[in-house]
């Protein structure tokens, strides 16, 4: 397929950027942080260590190209990447599962005062 020269002051659309937060703006690393701490207990501190790990590891695991299933995450899955400069593309697809009700004897922990 032949490149065909950009017009003058065209300008570039994003297709299938990451979806604004209800205010308008993505999620920013120390809003993800601090969600992390109050939805966990962990103190800020120690839930910004924790994210960093896991985005990290979620990080190293794109650039390899493998493929993941994260409940309650999803599946995501390495489209296809390209490197550009000092940095690599990625397209990558998530299968979300819906937030449904838990299904009777999902959970494999015993109820108080239930021995198994």
């Amino acid at each position: 397929m032949a490149k065909t020269a950009k017009p003058q002051g065209a300008s570039l659309q994003v297709v299938g950027a990451s979806a604004p937060t209800e205010a308008g703006e993505p999620l920013g690393r120390k809003e993800f942080v601090a969600k992390v701490a109050a939805e966990s207990g962990m103190k800020p501190k120690d839930a910004r260590a924790a994210v960093d790990a896991v985005l990290a590891a979620l990080a190293s695991s794109l650039r390899a190209g493998e493929e993941l299933n994260l409940p309650p995450l999803g599946k995501v899955k390495h489209v296809k990447a390209k490197d550009i400069g000092t940095a690599r593309v990625a397209t990558i697809r998530v299968r979300i599962p819906e937030q449904g009700p838990k299904k009777a004897g999902s959970d494999p922990l015993a109820e108080t005062g239930e021995e198994g």
